[in-house]
């Protein structure tokens, strides 16, 4: 006997527990993207600037994330589930090609900045250099170098 005629299933607390549980999940992601309802609504008056708003919020946080300056929101599985699907996903060229020419200009500015920045002496001999040559400027690491003079 299927289980739809033996009313099996969750009884209504449990299928309560269930949607509130959801509903609170996908809030929580909303605040994480600042896609709230109530935070669109606060800065966007129609239904097309509230759209645009979120768009560009989630764009912002892509792009935050690409730079390494947000976290990853982690999605739950049963919200991962709906949301596969409820909407169709596609990855597109363009876009792909967009995020490659922004992390290739990201990584070109950290690049140049690194390379600018004046490299400490080594206090570790450069394998090759000529015997007896210097083997760093500076002090010599904590714990080593010549013991203090004995006073006595």
């Amino acid at each position: 006997m299927p289980t739809s005629r033996a009313k099996v299933g969750p009884d209504s607390t449990e299928l309560n527990q269930m949607r509130t549980g959801f509903v609170q999940m996908v809030q929580s992601m909303w605040q994480q993207l600042g896609v709230a309802p109530s935070m669109l609504a606060d800065s966007a008056k129609s239904e097309s600037d509230r759209e645009r708003l979120g768009s560009s919020r989630v764009d912002d946080y892509m792009n935050a994330m690409i730079r390494s300056q947000a976290q990853y929101i982690f999605v739950q599985e049963p919200l991962e589930r709906m949301l596969r699907e409820e909407y169709s996903a596609k990855v597109v060229d363009a876009g792909l090609d967009r995020a490659v020419e922004r992390a290739m200009a990201m990584r070109a500015v950290a690049d140049s900045a690194r390379a600018s920045q004046p490299r400490p002496p080594s206090a570790v001999p450069v394998p090759g250099a000529p015997p007896g040559a210097p083997a760093a400027a500076g002090p010599p690491p904590a714990g080593r170098g010549a013991p203090p003079p004995d006073d006595r």
